[in-house]
Protein backbone atom coordinates (compact mmCIF):
# COMPACT_ATOMS: atom_id res chain seq x y z
CA UNK A 1 0.00 0.00 0.00
CA UNK A 2 1.53 3.30 -0.66
CA UNK A 3 1.69 5.94 1.72
CA UNK A 4 0.00 9.51 -0.05
CA UNK A 5 0.27 12.34 2.81
CA UNK A 6 -2.34 14.91 2.92
CA UNK A 7 0.34 17.52 2.34
CA UNK A 8 1.28 16.35 -1.28
CA UNK A 9 -3.21 16.35 -2.06
CA UNK A 10 -3.05 20.15 -1.04
CA UNK A 11 -0.08 21.16 -2.72
CA UNK A 12 -1.28 19.81 -6.16
CA UNK A 13 -4.10 21.91 -5.67
CA UNK A 14 -2.52 24.96 -4.81
CA UNK A 15 -0.34 24.53 -8.12
CA UNK A 16 -3.05 24.06 -10.07
CA UNK A 17 -4.66 27.08 -8.96
CA UNK A 18 -1.39 29.21 -9.16
CA UNK A 19 -0.92 27.81 -12.96
CA UNK A 20 -4.88 28.37 -13.70
CA UNK A 21 -4.06 32.59 -12.29
CA UNK A 22 -1.59 32.78 -14.22
CA UNK A 23 -3.11 31.80 -17.34
CA UNK A 24 -5.65 33.78 -16.70
CA UNK A 25 -4.09 37.54 -16.26
CA UNK A 26 -1.28 38.91 -17.71
CA UNK A 27 0.28 39.86 -14.48
CA UNK A 28 1.30 43.61 -15.72
CA UNK A 29 2.79 44.24 -19.33
CA UNK A 30 1.86 46.55 -22.15
CA UNK A 31 -1.61 46.48 -23.46
CA UNK A 32 -0.61 48.69 -26.21
CA UNK A 33 0.68 48.40 -29.51
CA UNK A 34 3.89 50.74 -29.89
CA UNK A 35 3.56 53.52 -32.66
CA UNK A 36 5.40 53.39 -35.31
CA UNK A 37 5.33 56.98 -36.32
CA UNK A 38 5.31 60.24 -33.80
CA UNK A 39 3.99 63.73 -34.34
CA UNK A 40 3.54 62.07 -38.14
CA UNK A 41 7.47 61.35 -38.43
CA UNK A 42 7.92 57.70 -39.02
CA UNK A 43 9.72 56.06 -36.20
CA UNK A 44 11.10 52.37 -35.41
CA UNK A 45 9.07 50.75 -33.07
CA UNK A 46 11.85 49.13 -31.37
CA UNK A 47 13.91 52.60 -31.08
CA UNK A 48 10.89 53.72 -29.04
CA UNK A 49 9.86 51.04 -27.31
CA UNK A 50 12.81 51.46 -24.14
CA UNK A 51 11.99 54.87 -23.64
CA UNK A 52 8.37 53.68 -22.91
CA UNK A 53 6.84 52.45 -18.91
CA UNK A 54 6.90 48.55 -19.29
CA UNK A 55 3.42 48.24 -18.74
CA UNK A 56 0.50 50.00 -19.15
CA UNK A 57 -2.60 50.05 -20.57
CA UNK A 58 -3.43 52.86 -23.17
CA UNK A 59 -0.57 55.18 -25.22
CA UNK A 60 -2.22 57.96 -26.99
CA UNK A 61 -0.66 60.87 -28.89
CA UNK A 62 -1.49 64.12 -27.97
CA UNK A 63 -0.90 67.20 -30.66
CA UNK A 64 -0.42 70.22 -29.54
CA UNK A 65 1.12 73.87 -30.88
CA UNK A 66 4.08 74.84 -29.24
CA UNK A 67 4.95 78.83 -29.65
CA UNK A 68 7.69 77.92 -32.60
CA UNK A 69 6.79 74.58 -33.48
CA UNK A 70 5.31 73.70 -36.55
CA UNK A 71 4.75 70.12 -34.97
CA UNK A 72 4.77 68.69 -31.55
CA UNK A 73 2.97 66.59 -29.50
CA UNK A 74 3.13 64.18 -26.48
CA UNK A 75 3.03 60.31 -26.32
CA UNK A 76 1.66 59.85 -23.38
CA UNK A 77 0.78 56.09 -21.25
CA UNK A 78 -2.00 55.66 -19.24
CA UNK A 79 -1.01 59.80 -18.57
CA UNK A 80 2.32 59.47 -17.87
CA UNK A 81 4.18 61.79 -20.28
CA UNK A 82 6.94 59.32 -22.22
CA UNK A 83 7.76 61.60 -24.70
CA UNK A 84 7.53 65.00 -25.72
CA UNK A 85 8.80 66.01 -29.60
CA UNK A 86 9.09 69.08 -31.44
CA UNK A 87 9.88 69.70 -34.51
CA UNK A 88 10.03 73.26 -36.59
CA UNK A 89 11.92 75.04 -39.49
CA UNK A 90 13.60 77.83 -38.99
CA UNK A 91 16.05 80.67 -40.41
CA UNK A 92 18.24 80.80 -37.37
CA UNK A 93 21.15 77.80 -36.29
CA UNK A 94 20.51 76.28 -32.78
CA UNK A 95 23.51 75.69 -30.46
CA UNK A 96 22.04 72.29 -29.58
CA UNK A 97 24.29 72.23 -26.30
CA UNK A 98 23.52 76.09 -25.24
CA UNK A 99 20.13 75.15 -25.80
CA UNK A 100 19.91 72.22 -23.41
CA UNK A 101 22.23 74.04 -21.16
CA UNK A 102 20.09 76.92 -21.63
CA UNK A 103 16.68 74.83 -20.02
CA UNK A 104 18.86 73.37 -17.01
CA UNK A 105 19.51 69.74 -18.39
CA UNK A 106 21.39 67.74 -17.07
CA UNK A 107 24.71 66.26 -18.20
CA UNK A 108 24.58 67.82 -21.35
CA UNK A 109 26.98 66.73 -24.23
CA UNK A 110 27.52 66.93 -28.25
CA UNK A 111 26.17 63.88 -29.94
CA UNK A 112 28.75 63.20 -32.64
CA UNK A 113 28.66 61.17 -35.68
CA UNK A 114 24.56 61.64 -36.36
CA UNK A 115 23.03 59.96 -39.59
CA UNK A 116 22.12 63.62 -40.75
CA UNK A 117 24.54 66.77 -41.69
CA UNK A 118 23.54 68.86 -38.58
CA UNK A 119 24.82 69.35 -34.52
CA UNK A 120 22.87 67.41 -32.01
CA UNK A 121 23.47 67.51 -28.09
CA UNK A 122 21.56 64.77 -25.53
CA UNK A 123 21.17 64.77 -21.89
CA UNK A 124 19.87 62.37 -18.94
CA UNK A 125 16.34 63.20 -20.50
CA UNK A 126 16.09 65.43 -23.32
CA UNK A 127 17.64 65.71 -26.57
CA UNK A 128 18.29 68.32 -30.09
CA UNK A 129 19.29 68.25 -32.87
CA UNK A 130 19.58 70.84 -35.30
CA UNK A 131 19.92 70.28 -39.51
CA UNK A 132 20.81 71.87 -42.65
CA UNK A 133 17.52 71.64 -44.29
CA UNK A 134 16.17 74.11 -46.83
CA UNK A 135 12.41 73.71 -47.26
CA UNK A 136 10.00 76.22 -47.45
CA UNK A 137 12.53 79.90 -47.63
CA UNK A 138 13.66 78.15 -44.09
CA UNK A 139 17.74 77.41 -43.98
CA UNK A 140 17.37 74.60 -40.60
CA UNK A 141 15.15 71.30 -39.06
CA UNK A 142 15.26 71.87 -35.86
CA UNK A 143 13.94 68.46 -33.22
CA UNK A 144 13.70 68.86 -29.55
CA UNK A 145 12.57 65.74 -27.72
CA UNK A 146 12.20 65.34 -23.80
CA UNK A 147 11.89 61.85 -22.42
CA UNK A 148 9.77 61.21 -18.87
CA UNK A 149 8.05 63.27 -16.66
CA UNK A 150 9.21 64.86 -13.73
CA UNK A 151 11.41 62.32 -11.75
CA UNK A 152 10.13 58.98 -13.28
CA UNK A 153 11.87 58.22 -16.54
CA UNK A 154 12.28 54.90 -18.70
CA UNK A 155 15.09 52.80 -18.50
CA UNK A 156 15.64 54.54 -15.19
CA UNK A 157 19.15 53.37 -15.24
CA UNK A 158 20.83 57.05 -16.80
CA UNK A 159 23.82 55.84 -19.15
CA UNK A 160 21.10 52.91 -20.71
CA UNK A 161 18.42 55.67 -20.81
CA UNK A 162 20.93 58.05 -23.30
CA UNK A 163 21.65 55.39 -25.50
CA UNK A 164 18.33 54.99 -25.42
CA UNK A 165 17.61 58.47 -26.64
CA UNK A 166 20.34 58.52 -28.76
CA UNK A 167 19.20 55.60 -31.18
CA UNK A 168 15.42 57.05 -31.01
CA UNK A 169 16.64 60.53 -31.69
CA UNK A 170 19.09 59.09 -34.62
CA UNK A 171 16.13 56.91 -35.85
CA UNK A 172 13.68 60.33 -36.18
CA UNK A 173 15.94 62.75 -37.49
CA UNK A 174 16.97 59.90 -40.51
CA UNK A 175 13.50 60.35 -41.12
CA UNK A 176 12.13 63.55 -40.42
CA UNK A 177 15.24 64.58 -42.74
CA UNK A 178 14.10 62.18 -45.50
CA UNK A 179 10.25 63.19 -44.75
CA UNK A 180 10.51 66.78 -45.33
CA UNK A 181 12.84 66.19 -48.44
CA UNK A 182 16.03 68.23 -47.51
CA UNK A 183 17.52 70.48 -50.22
CA UNK A 184 20.55 69.71 -48.78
Amino acid sequence: MRENPAWRGTLAVVLAFALMAAAGCSGGGRDFTVPKTVCGTPVEPSSLSPLLPPEGKKLTEDGHALPTTDTGCTVDVDGYSAVTFGKSSTNQRFDPVRVLEGVRQEHVQPMRHLPVQGSGAIADSAAMVTVECEVDKKQYLVLRFEFGDNDTHYPSEVEERRRAIRRFVENVARNAVQEKRCSR
